[in-house]
């Protein structure tokens, strides 16, 4: 391999995904030039800082207030639509001509109508819709709920260290935290039983792999 292959292939052989013969060939090419063995270094360096980096929480209330802005702001263009719309068929003029007049009532239904449907009554507002979905890595990642994120996170890579697996990305999604971690297929089983040991494992469905075949774990706060 010559260096521009090998900076490309360095991310991989970070987290174990080169096959074995591009692995021997990386690691050869590394021991002898130094100037790849210094791109490592600062990649090593680069994702020690990612991995220790925590995306700043919202403040309370934050998702609350988006809401309700998104609300009034919705429940204003209906009825604006609606005032400009008589405004409009009820002068003078149309109200002189049959055929305009029964347009103005079909007109009228049909802002009544629209007026309904767009806005948020009684029974249907912004908070009673369904919250986002959840978007993961994987399609049923495994959950388990901990007293603790912070804590639980710093077990479960302890634990992914202890069966020789590596640790792909981290991020928080919808108040939890997910990570996502690769293992060679004879550590996974040993693993997945001590999730127990972090605190209270959900029933695990098939398809908490990624499409690269990495496994994901949710951390949610009792």
């Amino acid at each position: 391999m010559d260096c521009k292959e090998v900076k490309e292939a360095l991310y991989d052989f970070l987290t174990h995904r080169l096959k074995d013969d591009d692995l021997q060939k990386v690691d050869a090419h590394i021991t002898q030039c130094e100037n790849c063995k210094k791109n490592l270094e600062e990649l090593k360096g680069t994702l020690n800082l990612l991995d220790t980096w925590k995306t700043p929480e919202l403040s309370p209330g934050f998702r609350a207030r988006v809401l309700e802005s998104i609300e009034e702001r919705e429940s204003r263009k209906p009825a604006a639509v609606v005032k400009r719309m008589l405004g409009w068929i009820l002068q003078p003029p149309h109200l002189k001509r049959p055929l305009q007049g029964l347009a103005v009532v079909a007109m009228i239904l049909l802002a009544f109508t629209a007026y309904r449907g767009l806005s948020p009554g009684p029974d249907r507002t912004m908070r009673d819709l369904p919250s986002p979905v959840k978007v993961t890595g994987a399609e049923n990642p495994i959950v388990v709920e901990v007293k603790d994120v912070d804590e639980a996170l710093d077990g479960l890579k302890k634990m992914i260290e202890i069966h020789h697996g590596s640790l792909v990305r981290r991020r928080p999604v919808e108040g939890t935290m997910e990570i996502t971690f690769s293992l060679e297929g004879a550590q996974e089983e040993k693993l997945i039983g001590d999730l127990g040991q972090l605190g209270t494992v959900h029933r695990i469905k098939p398809g908490f792999k990624d499409g690269d075949g990495n496994i994901v774990v949710l951390l949610k706060k009792r």
